[in-house]
């Protein structure tokens, strides 16, 4: 019977984020990706020497057909992003005989690509006559850089063969362990009451959750890299450890992946009536500190900001502590936060006039004309 443990990672991460959008909608049109990219690679392993019609042999094998591979994608060269911060993952077509095809969006910049085959279980034979089920840990092949209208092929064994396990003795992973948690961030949202921008609390959806599990006494590692939040920002994967790890020694680190959105950001602009209606004169509107009227959100009044969302991860280790009552675990926090691509000058509201705002020229109640900040937030998000 197996062993069973569940562990709740419960993830409230402060996320920034626009309402309801997620990494699939910065367009490929919006990336100047007006092309593809066609890539396949052939994925092996070494099952040992074993026998085949009475002859001993000892040759690769091609991985099973279950076995997942993704690319990761970096599309810095198109985002602005700094390298290795932002990806997007495309899930590879198994083709047979261990080859795996995907194709990318491509455009004329170089495009950074990552083929990461996961881990799998498969016959090892200690002896020809002596076999066991071991775990061959995830593949990851060294980055190279596509064009659009390219195709890259990857097929040399040397470099794409799973290595025998290490712990060849110790490979039965019947212990389940369940990860769970919400992706929650910070987005802005209108106000409709109050008419103003305010941030608010939600899950997000669609997030790439990394997962990797190692223990202090042993040199493999579990990877889980293709893990997603669902519609109300929550995940859950269950996960099978080696048999002989100690709980103690265990420790898991949980990391949500960078990837690129966009950002739906509120604004106000300055209202010409209601600055010539309240201040009569120069003199008026100095007096009064230069306390412009600036409350004219508008749910309207929106704009995208291109950026990328990067977080830190946290590890949560020693597992037989914090697994309490009924096998439930808490206070795994995640904290990720928003970066914007392009000029902050650019984005409505967010700079001050000293900062290089954009201003305006507005009339008061005599016809005089002041120069003011045109847009102003509360900077919600605190970019800088």
């Amino acid at each position: 019977m197996k062993k069973k443990i569940f562990f709740a990672a419960i993830a409230a991460l402060a996320l920034v984020g626009c309402n309801d959008k997620n990494q699939s909608e910065l367009s490929e049109e919006a990336l100047g990706l007006n092309g593809e990219a066609k890539i396949s690679a052939t994925f092996y392993y070494n099952p040992g020497a074993r026998m085949v019609d009475g002859v001993e042999v000892t040759e690769n094998l091609p991985v099973p057909e279950t076995v997942e591979v993704i690319a990761q994608v970096d599309y810095a060269e198109y985002t602005g992003a700094k390298a290795g911060v932002s990806f997007k993952q495309f899930k590879a077509s198994a083709k047979g005989n261990g080859t795996y095809e995907v194709v990318i969006p491509a455009g004329e910049k170089k495009i950074a690509v990552t083929i990461i085959a996961n881990g799998f279980s498969a016959d090892y034979y200690l002896a020809p006559d002596n076999k066991i089920t071991a775990y061959y840990p995830t593949q990851e092949l060294a980055a190279f850089d596509v064009l659009a209208g390219q195709e890259f092929v990857k097929n040399d064994a040397t470099e794409t063969t799973f290595n025998a396990p290490n712990d060849i003795l110790n490979n039965d992973r019947n212990v389940e362990l369940t990860i769970s948690g919400k992706l929650t961030g910070n987005v802005e949202v209108f106000d409709k009451d109050a008419k103003k921008a305010k941030t608010e609390n939600q899950g997000f959806k669609g997030a790439a959750i990394e997962i990797k599990i190692t223990s202090s006494d042993d040199d493999r590692e579990l990877v889980y890299s293709t893990t997603t939040t669902n519609d109300e920002g929550k995940y859950e994967l269950k996960v099978n450890l080696y048999d002989n790890w100690d709980l103690d020694n265990v420790e898991i680190e949980i990391a949500p992946k960078a990837f690129v959105a966009k950002f739906e950001h509120f604004y106000a602009e300055v209202d010409a009536k209601k600055m010539k209606d309240t201040y009569s004169d120069e003199a008026a509107f100095i007096a009064a500190g230069k306390a412009v009227i600036y409350d004219t959100f508008s749910a309207k009044n929106t704009v995208d900001v291109d950026g990328w969302w990067e977080g830190n991860a946290i590890k949560v280790a020693g597992l037989k502590n914090k697994v309490e009552l009924f096998g439930t675990a808490t206070g795994n926090d995640l904290s990720i936060v928003f970066t914007p691509s392009v000029d902050l000058a650019t984005i409505p509201g967010v700079l001050s006039a000293a900062e290089g705002g954009e201003e305006t020229e507005v009339q008061l109640g005599d016809k005089t004309e002041v120069t003011v900040q045109r847009y102003m937030t509360a900077n919600l998000m605190g970019w800088k």
